[in-house]
């Protein structure tokens, strides 16, 4: 079996493009914790149950998925290069969770990103929608083999109204679908990115967000 550190790099893509994980003080927007089974932010006020069996990446793992993640994307473009570097302190990535361990010697590993960008400094940017449209140009922009399947669009995870946006990335052996969701909240934009191999995983992945509560 391939090793599924390859594909896993994709599920932190678009943290690596907006920022790799600012610092927040303990009582910040980075501050998170699973309690019980599940994962809390209070700053956000956001919470969502671990589902049995899956696993939360822990951050030394989440710091290498970055690092490699950044190499991968950027390459040697200067200009995605300075993108990274003027985000870090406004992106946070809040949680990774995937289906088995990091690393784990599977063909895909299916897995949730929740992070979230500070877009105060940004009028714009309204809302979730207004978000994914400059995530798309972005994730275009990379070296890597992205197709937008489908521009964002309303949707809901839980009761909250959320826009989503949904991506194709080929590889060698297999196509994987991205999807993701953005909902402006305070001065920030929540982003939740769904990895999948396959339909089947992506329904799974799909019930998992739904159960995020703002």
């Amino acid at each position: 079996m391939r090793l599924a550190r390859p594909v896993v790099l994709l599920a932190c893509l678009t943290t690596c493009i907006f920022g790799c994980g600012g610092e927040g003080s303990p009582v910040g927007p980075g501050s998170s914790a699973v309690i019980q089974g599940v994962f809390t932010n209070e700053y956000f006020g956001l919470t969502l149950p671990i589902p049995d069996g899956w696993f939360v990446a822990s951050e030394e793992s989440e710091k290498a998925i970055r690092d490699a993640g950044t190499a991968a994307v950027v390459g040697d473009d200067a200009t995605l290069k300075a993108a990274v570097e003027a985000s870090k302190k406004t992106t946070f990535q809040l949680l990774t969770l995937s289906e088995f361990e990091m690393g784990a010697a599977v063909e895909f590993n299916p897995s949730l990103t929740l992070m979230a960008e500070r877009v105060s400094h940004v009028p714009g940017i309204k809302s979730g929608k207004d978000f994914l449209f400059h995530a798309a140009k972005m994730l275009l922009q990379t070296q890597l083999p992205y197709k937008l399947m489908k521009e964002a669009y309303p949707t809901k995870l839980g009761d909250q109204e959320w826009y989503r946006a949904d991506f194709v990335f080929d590889q060698a052996l297999m196509s994987i679908e991205q999807s993701y969701f953005a909902a402006k909240h305070r001065d920030y934009v929540l982003v939740v990115i769904l990895s999948a191999a396959t339909k089947e995983q992506m329904v799974v992945l799909e019930r998992i967000a739904d159960s995020i509560k703002l």
